[in-house]
């Protein structure tokens, strides 16, 4: 399973990491809203996931997946964590999946037959 760096490829590096039926869900419901009183909405977690998290959640979904992630940060700066605050206030919207389940939801969805 090859995926795209999140940030450097340090173990403390990392993003707001989101699945796409998380966001999907969350559009739907602005989408569906009764009232946005904003134009503007940050569809994300919310939270930082480093990419040290993220490797052990595709570890820990396929076992012959192996990285070795520098310790530590890179010297770039951090990318920013999205203010969800709007959303959820105006929406109700919270994730349905964090990084485990929704790494394993998407090798399932792969081991199924799916194509990437």
């Amino acid at each position: 399973m090859m995926l795209p760096p999140i940030n450097a490829a340090c173990a403390h590096d990392g993003a707001d990491v989101y699945y796409i039926k998380d966001v999907a869900r969350a559009i739907a419901l602005l989408q569906t809203a009764e009232k946005r009183p904003h134009d503007l909405y940050n569809v994300g977690w919310g939270r930082l996931t480093q990419n040290r998290e993220l490797a052990e959640a595709i570890e820990g979904a396929v076992p012959d997946f192996k990285v070795n992630l520098p310790p530590g940060s890179s010297p770039s700066p951090p990318l920013p964590v999205m203010d969800t605050k709007r959303l959820r206030a105006d929406t109700g919207f919270s994730p349905a999946f964090d990084i485990h389940s929704a790494i394993r939801n998407y090798v399932e969805w792969l081991q199924t037959g799916n194509s990437k």
